[in-house]
């Protein structure tokens, strides 16, 4: 069953991040919302918000009557910045940059959800957003020590202070650096995770060609409850094989919303 596309009011926004630069978003608002409220979606390690399967969540999101923000990171897409300067942090800033102006400019956020390493991100910024109610990941990282050393091994030249070019899957070729290399080795992601207060919902692709699904599951391991493991079955990482794992994602999100947030529902 194809969901049904919801008729939207769509606006371009542009917001300080992580680096200082402006960030570029799309705001997606339901004229005629069921839950008011607004979803942050962040996208994967290198991914623009125009990537299909981020598009396809926010698309099965604003079906179920909710407002979708999507961003590109500092150095990605229509955002300002350079990506070798960029580091977990900065992403992490982002998102909170964009959950502060959608909260401020158009709606409370009653989520932050993440695609890949953006899910990692998400679990990062959540205590940075005032009341965040859900935190969302999708076939993300537990942690962000294996990109740092993937870098590593196909660009050594950074080591050197050299700036080297590299493609992931999802994104074009950007700009990597040591600092981006060091942050994502030093960071630590298991305190974050433990550190939560709110609800999370883990999604894990179960065919993911990238990511091994142990990452989901300490995720949801270290994770303090509420929390829900949801199996995405045949699902790829970037979920472009199938656009009902997408619609599930979102109709699974917006039912935790609703049940989680319903104190905001009558505010």
């Amino acid at each position: 069953m194809s969901m049904r596309r919801a008729e939207l009011e769509v606006q371009r926004v542009e917001f300080v991040g992580g680096q200082g630069h402006p960030v570029v978003g799309r705001l997606e608002r339901p004229r005629t919302p069921v839950i008011p409220g607004c979803i942050v979606l962040a996208s994967c390690f290198s991914c623009t918000k125009e990537l299909k399967g981020g598009k396809r969540v926010a698309q099965a999101l604003t079906a179920q009557g909710l407002s979708v923000l999507r961003f590109d990171y500092s150095g990605l897409g229509e955002s300002r910045g350079d990506f070798a300067d960029t580091t977990f942090e900065t992403k992490v800033a982002d998102v909170v940059a964009a959950a502060e102006w959608a909260d401020r400019h158009a709606e409370p956020v009653r989520a932050l959800a993440g695609h890949s390493i953006g899910g990692t991100a998400c679990i990062g910024a959540a205590q940075f957003v005032r009341g965040c109610p859900v935190v969302a990941t999708i076939n993300s990282p537990a942690e962000t020590t294996h990109l740092g050393e993937l870098i590593r091994d196909r660009a050594p030249q950074i080591d050197r202070g050299e700036v080297a070019e590299l493609e992931f899957m999802g994104g074009r070729a950007v700009r990597v650096s040591k600092t981006l290399a060091d942050d994502l080795k030093s960071q630590d992601i298991d305190s974050r995770i433990r550190a939560l207060a709110c609800p999370l919902l883990v999604f894990q692709a179960l065919a993911d060609e990238l990511l091994d699904a142990r990452h989901a599951e300490r995720l949801f391991a270290l994770a303090p409850q509420p929390k829900a493991f949801i199996p995405l079955p045949g699902a790829d990482h970037l979920l472009l094989r199938n656009p009902q794992d997408a619609e599930l994602v979102g109709r699974t999100l917006a039912g935790w919303i609703l049940a989680t947030t319903s104190d905001m529902t009558d505010s």
